[in-house]
């Protein structure tokens, strides 16, 4: 049975798209099955991964029960996912009257939960009811916080928002734990928050942390994972060792 884990963040820029693009390399160079799914209308994963945005069926149509879920998985280099478009922007709006709708994503995912080892959602930039249906049908969730004092404001407040979804749905989430993005050892302002961080959330940050790496962004906007980028240029990044640190970490956590 699949683990499942959302990545989100009120905060947009601060690497939810590129931290599952590349997790969910990792994942599948372990020889896991994975199921990336794109709730954001941005459809940043999407393009992301090489995959247009103009496409019939996707999370919106899911969501919508116009189509099975087996009928809008996409495969690209061995991950499975099911694509967004600008189309899922309406989808709070449409999804509002409907019967248990924060449990919708929740059961669309039944049928597949056990032919995957692990999958992974990329939220959208609030708390609206696509990530309320993302937190309820997840088993953890991750939060990638930028280096930044701004990045860091209401981050607990995040957290409670979550628990309290969590009792109200009546499902089991987790926080498997806040990582640091862009982070810049050389930075005072860096450190800062890492300290700040650190004493605020009580033993959930994780060790490992993604330092600021050109290559990332490079990467992602060839339709790339970091490790793919980096061997078309036949060297090892940053952002590569930094992102095979913290899945290991993610996975001593998530079992």
């Amino acid at each position: 049975m699949a683990k499942v884990i959302t990545v989100l963040n009120m905060k947009g820029g601060v690497g939810k798209t590129s931290s599952v693009i590349n997790i969910s390399a990792i994942l599948k160079e372990k020889g896991n099955k994975v199921l990336l799914i794109d709730l954001d209308a941005q459809a940043n994963l999407t393009q992301g991964l090489g995959i247009s945005d103009d496409l019939d069926k996707t999370t919106y149509t899911l969501l919508r029960r116009d189509f099975k879920i087996e009928e809008v998985i996409y495969k690209k280099d061995g991950i499975d996912i099911i694509p967004s478009s600008i189309d899922l922007s309406v989808a709070d709006l449409e999804l509002s009257s409907r019967t248990l709708r924060e449990l919708i994503l929740q059961n669309l995912l039944e049928p597949v939960k056990n032919k995957y080892d692990y999958i992974l959602i990329d939220c959208p930039p609030n708390l609206g009811l696509l990530t309320i249906n993302a937190i309820a049908a997840s088993d953890y969730y991750l939060i990638p916080l930028q280096a930044e004092y701004f990045a860091l404001r209401g981050l607990v407040k995040l957290i409670e928002a979550i628990d309290f979804i969590r009792s109200e749905t009546r499902t089991n989430i987790q926080l498997a734990g806040v990582f640091l993005t862009r982070f810049n050892k050389q930075k005072t302002l860096s450190k800062d928050v890492a300290d700040v961080a650190k004493e605020q959330l009580k033993g959930k940050l994780l060790k490992s942390f993604i330092r600021e790496n050109i290559a990332i962004a490079e990467s992602q906007a060839e339709g790339l994972s970091i490790f793919e980028y980096d061997k078309k240029f036949n060297k090892e990044s940053n952002g590569a060792v930094d992102y095979r640190n913290l899945t290991t970490e993610i996975l001593t956590l998530i079992k």
